[in-house]
């Protein structure tokens, strides 16, 4: 769980643009949804929006899940993170950071350590 927690909070630093301009009108997500519409829906509760994504840079970027807004119709936004984690309502992403932020002080308390033990201790 720590280390998902860790991908989440970098997922989070980074954003990416929109991979789809939106066809149609939506007011899903406030408008930003950016999926494609174009499709039939099975029904009505079928629909959803998405907004862009969001994902880790540079050499990390493939081994952490991506997040991205999400609502499907009749139903309140949430924060969709990989595809192994489930929805998240905004109490849910205040409490992801609040674990995130705990364990990055621990992996920081492992660095200086780590740095001690190399001889480079700051």
């Amino acid at each position: 769980m720590f280390l998902e927690g860790l991908r989440a909070q970098h997922v989070l630093m980074t954003q990416a643009p929109a991979a789809a301009a939106q066809t149609g009108t939506c007011g899903g997500l406030g408008g930003a949804c950016v999926a494609d519409h174009d499709g039939s829906p099975f029904g009505p509760e079928d629909s959803h929006c998405t907004g862009p994504s969001v994902q880790m840079p540079d050499r990390y970027g493939h081994d952490f899940p991506t997040a991205e807004l999400m609502q499907w119709t009749g139903d309140e936004p949430v924060m969709n993170i990989g595809r192994d984690t489930p929805e998240l309502d905004l109490a849910g992403v205040d409490q992801l950071l609040a674990d995130l932020r705990q364990y990055t002080a621990r992996i920081a308390g492992l660095r200086a350590q780590l740095a001690r033990l190399q001889g480079g201790g700051r």
